[in-house]
């Protein structure tokens, strides 16, 4: 439940902040004129359509969840990056543009309700691209409240 809270919580974050950066949308013939828009944000997989209509797009899911002690949670978090742009200069340095944008945006709100940003933070470009596609990913970490004794007394009290 944690996990998809923080995933809500950063989905909404970054629909605010790129709502006004407009990418180009993949052509579906080459005739047609360009199209831009927002970047679309997700959270767990993309909706079953087309790769062309979900492109550009953040997707952001957790891959990891730990609790070390009672007081120590931990959720890993990664956000799955996808533009489109047919110049292979341009394209990679867009892609490169998102990833570091996202990471910068995170860490300068530094905490999102009751998480906290913290290191390690990693960006990957993928190797292997998906020409006019370009993708990549950013993982990061978030310090989250976990479910103690005392927590659960409280919460058995309240019921």
């Amino acid at each position: 439940m944690l996990a998809l809270e923080l995933e809500k919580t950063l989905k909404e974050f970054l629909q605010e902040k790129f709502k006004d950066t407009l990418l180009e949308v993949p052509k579906k013939k080459a005739s047609e004129l360009q199209v831009l828009r927002p970047i679309k944000v997700e959270t767990g997989y993309l909706p079953p359509e087309s790769a062309s209509s979900q492109v550009p797009c953040i997707v952001l899911r957790t891959s990891k969840q730990e609790e070390k002690s009672e007081n120590d949670g931990n959720i890993e978090v990664r956000f799955y990056v996808a533009i489109y742009n047919q110049d292979t200069s341009e394209g990679y340095a867009t892609l490169m543009n998102y990833l570091s944008g996202i990471k910068n945006e995170i860490f300068s709100k530094y905490v999102f309700e009751k998480f906290t940003v913290t290191y390690p933070c990693r960006l990957t470009p993928y190797e292997e691209q998906m020409y006019p596609v370009w993708m990549g990913e950013v993982v990061m970490n978030f310090e989250a409240p976990t479910i103690n004794r005392s927590t659960l007394s409280l919460l058995e009290e309240e019921l």
